[in-house]
């Protein structure tokens, strides 16, 4: 039932339909997780070495597809210490798949470290920390558009860097690994200024990543709805909400297809999350929906803030989809107790 009922909500989700049609890393990315997780559970079944190394060989494939898939493994290791084998073969377990992961992925790894002097895999990181997260908080408490914030930390940035990188900078290649120090620095030095402050704009800018429609985006690219429509979250923190409330209306198509999406998505929300918390008290599964939750939190903190959007969900909405279901199936068992034991005080 769960199997089932995850595979068709994967396959008719809109998203999922649509973007599979564009050259986006998305469909492979899945791909990927996807064949790691189903070998991992294969590993947890037969118990041969062979699948766990080749489970982090596939997740090493899908580290170099999406840099951000790294923050999974500390998620592989919370499933392995929490399967029934004694927690001494632990060690061994996390190193075997660690040793798939880092045969993928060290060779690019030590490539960077010869060339840039940096052991990081990609400067995405570092770019959306600079010219998104820190810059949109900027302009966020200082109330100016993000386009002005994003100038002033580019110009902070082009000052920073030295003089055989300002070129770079100035054609808009910051995204270069020889900057990522600089980068960082900029950064993490003003967010570090206002941790807890940031944290919560932070969490409430991730919102979109959870309940977000994704629909209204679809209509646009296939114009049915103008292609500029207003933020949600921003018009929400900057305190007017009613503003959004008056754009949504001025188009019906969007306005509906935020409610549809938005609403859909967020009973969605309701039911993984209950079937989490079922799934912890069953210890066959606990392993896999603690494991299948970790995974979406750590990407919705990685890709949420002022970066979250409703597409970066389809990387983990398979397991999404899973523990709904799981949580579907704890409802439909509890109202089936109820109904049989009333059926019983009946008699």
């Amino acid at each position: 039932f769960v199997a089932w009922g995850a595979s068709a909500l994967f396959v008719l989700d809109p998203a999922n339909i649509f973007y599979t049609s564009f050259i986006v890393t998305e469909p492979l990315y899945i791909f990927f997780i996807i064949a790691s997780v189903y070998v991992l559970v294969e590993y947890a079944f037969y118990n041969r070495k062979i699948l766990l190394f080749a489970a982090g060989l596939l997740l090493g494939l899908s580290v170099m597809v999406r840099p951000v898939s790294i923050i999974l493994i500390p998620g592989a290791a919370l499933f392995l210490l929490l399967q029934n084998a004694p927690r001494k073969n632990f060690i061994w377990q996390a190193g075997i798949f660690l040793a798939g992961v880092l045969l993928v992925v060290f060779p690019y790894m030590l490539r960077n470290k010869i060339i840039f002097d940096r052991w990081e895999l990609s400067s995405v990181a570092s770019w959306q920390f600079l010219y998104s997260h820190a810059a949109h908080y900027y302009a966020y408490q200082n109330s100016i558009g993000t386009r002005e914030a994003e100038a002033l930390f580019h110009e902070q940035l082009r000052k920073s860097v030295p003089e055989q990188f300002k070129d770079d900078v100035d054609r808009h290649e910051a995204g270069t690994l020889f900057l990522s120090p600089y980068l960082w620095k900029i950064s993490l030095g003003y967010l570090r200024q206002d941790p807890v402050g940031y944290a919560l704009w932070h969490g409430f800018k991730t919102i979109p990543f959870f309940v977000g429609d994704g629909l209204r985006e679809l209509a646009q690219r296939m114009h049915l709805i103008p292609l500029t429509m207003p933020s949600v979250t921003n018009m929400i923190v900057g305190g007017n909400p009613g503003a959004l409330s008056q754009e949504l209306k001025k188009e019906p198509l969007a306005f509906f297809l935020f409610v549809v999406g938005a609403g859909f998505w967020l009973l969605l929300t309701i039911l993984y999350l209950w079937g989490f918390f079922c799934g912890l008290q069953k210890r066959d599964i606990r392993p896999f929906v603690v494991a299948f939750f970790f995974f979406i939190i750590a990407t919705a903190i990685i890709a949420g803030g002022a970066v979250a959007h409703s597409r970066y969900r389809m990387s983990v909405s398979p397991f999404m989809f899973l523990l709904a279901m799981v949580g579907i199936e704890a409802v439909a068992e509890k109202f089936r107790w109820h109904f049989f034991d009333f059926r019983r005080q009946k008699r």
